[in-house]
């Protein structure tokens, strides 16, 4: 009888010692302009970040964490079963959906996939701001194009950089790969 009503007082008391465990988010965050900023006088203002401190405010319930990663670093911490993370605004593919959970419904929407490429090399190449501009078209002309390591730009366009086995195509790893492009976006070692 002594068993019983150890067994039955164990029984009341898990979902007590359940709900009393604090409940934590783990916000992978990444040094990308503009959905975090990290530098400057804008730090911690960007679109992501102020999500994530909405949702923060509206679940004082929840603890939030957040860990800064390198963006190449990101993709596989999240596909990695032992570690329990979340991340805003990460671009969907079949093959990140094979290791990664999304959710059903998208509550953001991201900024569509751009190039960026200097004035003088876009008169040149006689280009209309005002009109859209193929990627092909451009790696056909032998331009150099630096890409962020690890990140997909939506199907077509993966498509077209992985189909491109003889266009020049600078991968950049680490943690501001917006800055580092940029930066050499401007020293003309890169050209879009």
């Amino acid at each position: 009888m002594r068993f019983v009503w150890s067994i039955l007082l164990l029984l009341f008391c898990l979902p007590v010692a359940a709900t009393k465990q604090p409940k934590a988010i783990e916000w992978i965050m990444v040094d990308f302009a503009p959905y975090y900023i990290m530098h400057d006088k804008y730090e911690g203002t960007g679109r992501d970040e102020s999500v994530i401190k909405l949702l923060e405010k509206a679940l004082p319930e929840v603890s939030f964490k957040r860990t800064l990663l390198p963006a190449s670093r990101a993709v596989h911490e999240l596909s990695n079963p032992q570690n329990n993370y979340c991340m805003l605004s990460l671009y969907q593919s079949e093959h990140r959906k094979q290791h990664i959970q999304f959710t059903e419904h998208s509550s953001t929407v991201g900024l569509s996939p751009s190039i960026a490429i200097r004035k003088e090399l876009a008169k040149k190449l006689k280009l209309d701001s005002t009109k859209p501009v193929s990627l092909k078209s451009l790696l056909a002309e032998n331009l150099a194009l630096g890409v962020s390591m690890s990140r997909s730009f939506g199907a077509n366009i993966d498509k077209v950089i992985n189909e491109s086995h003889d266009a020049n195509i600078i991968s950049r790893p680490g943690r501001d790969t917006l800055a580092s492009l940029t930066y050499m976006l401007k020293k003309k070692r890169i050209d879009i």
